[in-house]
C-alpha cells in the first residue's frame, strides 16, 4: 500500500503542500497517510477529503490543499499573534506560561476546514502524533479517535514559543520534539512503498539577514530547527540503510523482519527563508511552485529506479 509521511515544518506546511499536490497529480494515491506538526495539519485535510465510500479524485484533492493554504494562511495574523512583553511577563511571574505567539488564529481556521470535512471518517488509515508533556510519551492516533483534531492541533504546537494544547485533560505539544518525519508509523502499518515530504534540507544552513539572537521567537525557532534536523537525518539514514542491506540480502540478526520499501523524499535543497512571524501570501504561494518543482524532480528521479515503479 502506498503511503504519504509528512513532516513537520510550520509555515513550510505550505512547500509541503506543493509537494503533495504534485505527487498527487502524478498518480500517486496514497492508502496510508501519517504526520507530524504542520504534516499532522496536511493529512487531517487529505483524510477530511478522502472518502470512506467512494474512490478519492486525489488530483482534485491536491488542488484542494494548495487553495487551503492560499486562502487561509494569508499573513502572520492568520496563524499567529506575538504576545507583548508585559503579557509574557506577568505568565512567567505567575508560573502560567502560554507561549510567546497566540495560536488561537490558528485553531480557528483548523477546526473549521477540518469540521466542513470530518477526517474520522475517512478511506485513508491515518496516524498523526504529539507529545504528551506530563509523561514524555509520543502518542500517535488515528482517525477514529473522538478528539483528533485536538490532537492535530497539538502537534502543530511548537515548545516553548507556543502555547501547550490540553487533550482530554492531558497537556500536549509538537510530536516533532520526538518524531519528525513519522516513517516507523507507515511502516508498521504495512506501506509497501512511501513517498515523504520534508520540509528541512539534508543541511541546517546559516541563518538569514532577518534572524536576531535577541528575539526570543527567532532563537527558540533556530534551536528547534537544528535538533530536529538532526533527527530527521538519523532515520532517514537509518531507512536508507536498512533498504540498502535488505536489497543486497545482508544475513544479520538486526535485519530479522525487515523489508526492503522503495522510497521517494522530497525536500528542499537549501533552507527555506521564511517565518512564522513575518510571511506574506506570495511567501505562501512560492513555497508551494518550490513544493510542486521539487516533488516533479523527485518523481523523474525515481521512475528511473525499477523498484519504484
Amino acid at each position: 500500500m502506498d503511503a504519504l509521511v509528512l513532516s513537520g515544518g510550520n509555515i513550510k506546511g505550505a512547500y509541503q503542500a506543493g509537494a503533495v499536490s504534485a505527487l498527487l497529480q502524478a498518480g500517486y494515491g496514497p492508502g496510508i497517510v501519517t504526520g507530524i506538526s504542520a504534516g499532522a495539519l496536511n493529512a487531517g485535510y487529505l483524510a477530511g477529503h478522502a472518502p470512506a465510500d467512494s474512490p478519492p479524485d486525489w488530483p482534485a484533492i491536491g488542488r484542494a490543499l494548495e487553495d487551503f493554504w492560499r486562502s487561509s494562511v494569508r499573513s502572520p495574523q492568520s496563524f499567529v499573534r506575538r504576545r507583548n512583553f508585559l503579557t509574557i511577563a506577568w505568565n512567567v511571574l505567575w508560573r502560567r506560561w502560554n507561549g510567546l505567539v497566540d495560536t488561537e488564529p490558528l485553531a480557528r481556521v483548523v477546526r473549521r476546514e477540518l469540521a466542513a470535512a470530518d477526517p474520522r471518517r475517512t478511506g485513508l488509515t491515518l496516524r498523526v502524533g504529539a507529545v504528551n508533556i506530563r509523561t514524555g510519551d509520543l502518542t500517535y492516533v488515528a482517525s477514529t479517535e473522538p478528539h483528533l483534531v485536538d490532537y492535530i492541533l497539538a502537534s502543530t504546537a511548537e515548545p516553548v514559543e507556543m502555547p501547550l494544547r490540553m487533550v482530554d485533560a492531558d497537556p500536549f505539544y509538537d510530536g516533532g520534539v520526538r518524531d519528525y518525519a513519522p516513517l516507523k508509523q507507515a511502516i508498521d502499518l504495512g506501506a509497501t512503498r512511501i513517498a515523504a515530504v520534508v520540509c528541512r534540507p539534508e543541511q541546517v544552513g546559516p541563518v538569514g539577514q532577518d534572524f536576531s539572537l535577541g528575539d526570543p521567537l527567532h532563537l527558540i525557532s533556530r534551536v528547534i530547527d537544528i535538533v530536529i534536523n538532526e533527527i530527521v537525518q538519523n532515520d532517514l539514514e537509518w531507512f536508507l540503510e536498512i533498504n540498502r542491506y535488505v536489497r543486497e540480502g545482508l544475513d544479520h540478526p538486526l535485519l530479522a523482519g525487515k523489508r526492503f520499501i522503495p522510497i521517494l523524499v522530497v525536500r528542499p535543497v537549501a533552507p527555506i527563508e521564511v517565518s512564522v512571524d513575518n510571511f506574506t501570501p506570495a511567501d505562501i504561494d512560492r513555497m508551494i511552485l518550490q513544493g510542486k518543482a521539487d516533488a516533479q524532480r523527485a518523481l523523474q528521479v525515481a521512475l528511473d529506479d525499477p523498484a519504484w515503479r
